[in-house]
């Protein structure tokens, strides 16, 4: 779970295919939970990922949510992000930034507003300890088969109002570290998890349920369900990023809030 593949980038850096980053504290984790998917899926599409001067990029092809700057370091303070914001302008760096919690100081935030940069989305980092007791799911739960990838993907889409291609979730199928959970009602799949292990962290991601079976608990159920298959595989911690809407649900489950996670644009 260490290293990976690393050859020299266009900007004078590496590119670094698959990144590891284990030992860290809660909210980095979170932040890399996050940030491994992207790199997977750089990876699997035949994009990249490399280190510019003081940032580095995950380019994933035809994939906004995926592709981002993160690693941001404005050594130079107000040039460095007028910087940045001339490699996202000319095409050089994605328009998407995730910058670590321990890098954006309120100056720095101030500084990101006045040259232009503005917040589209926020979310809550959230983590839980797997060493306590962890209630038996109660509902019927699968792990999904890749015959019916297609009908996962379709379920989860719809209920989050996404867009992304069931390709994509057939490609993470066949990778070793990515576990695909749903509950099936009347032979139909009507919400969905999943649990990635990407560089060793243990992060969920697209919980979803169709509306009319909502109320339910099918997603804390499908959490429980991934919680106990981490901790059979060693893990001791686990990591997601929370909705507002979400969070409540995730705190009644055992995770507490490590910081927020701030994804910039330029408009």
């Amino acid at each position: 779970r260490a290293a990976g593949i690393a050859r020299r980038g266009e900007c004078g850096g590496e590119i670094n295919k698959g990144v590891r980053h284990v030992k860290t504290d809660d909210m980095r984790l979170c932040e890399m939970g996050l940030l491994e998917g992207c790199l997977r899926m750089a990876e699997m599409l035949g994009g990249v990922s490399k280190s510019c001067r003081e940032y580095s990029q995950v380019v994933v092809p035809g994939g906004f949510f995926y592709s981002r700057v993160y690693d941001f370091r404005p050594k130079r303070g107000l040039e460095s992000i007028r910087a940045l914001k001339e490699d996202i302008i000319s095409g050089k760096a994605p328009n998407n930034l995730l910058i670590f919690n321990s890098v954006l100081t309120p100056q720095l935030e101030r500084n990101m507003l006045a040259e232009g940069f503005r917040i589209f989305a926020e979310q809550t980092g959230m983590v839980c300890e797997l060493n306590g007791n962890i209630e038996k799911p109660k509902a019927n739960i699968i792990e999904v088969e890749y015959s019916r990838i297609k009908e996962w993907a379709r379920c989860v889409n719809t209920a989050i109002g996404k867009e992304d291609s069931a390709e994509i979730f057939e490609m993470m199928h066949r990778q070793n570290e990515a576990y695909f959970y749903g509950v099936e009602h009347n032979g139909e799949i009507v919400s969905t998890l999943l649990l990635a292990t990407f560089g060793g962290i243990a992060c969920l991601h697209e919980g979803g349920t169709y509306t009319e079976y909502r109320g339910r608990g099918y997603i804390s159920d499908l959490i429980r369900r991934a919680m106990l298959a981490a901790r059979e595989q060693g893990f001791t911690k686990i990591v997601l990023q929370a909705s507002p809407m979400g969070r409540p649900v995730y705190e009644k489950l055992g995770f507490r809030a490590v910081g927020q996670l701030k994804h910039w644009s330029l408009p």
